[in-house]
């Protein structure tokens, strides 16, 4: 993923892209208590919608929410920022 935001803060959405779809092949296969794996979700999620690709950031934002939901509960602080 450390190559991904490198790639992204130089400007290079595309190989971003790439690096942050394999971190997060990576991190679902080790199950939804991955701490990683939230955070994979919602980093794409924002590279697509700074993309302007809101279809898409959308789903990757409700796959956070929904993952969240399931492992912290839906009363946790966190959600309250979502």
């Amino acid at each position: 993923m450390a190559e991904g935001v490198k790639a992204y803060q130089q400007g290079q959405e595309t190989n971003a892209e790439t690096f942050y779809l394999a971190a997060l092949e990576d991190v679902e296969n080790a199950g939804p208590e991955e701490p990683r794996l939230a955070a994979t979700l919602h980093t794409l999620a924002v590279l697509y919608h700074s993309q302007r690709k809101h279809a898409q950031a959308a789903s990757f934002y409700q796959r956070v929410v929904r993952l969240l939901e399931q492992t912290i509960g839906p009363e946790h602080p966190t959600l309250a920022a979502t």
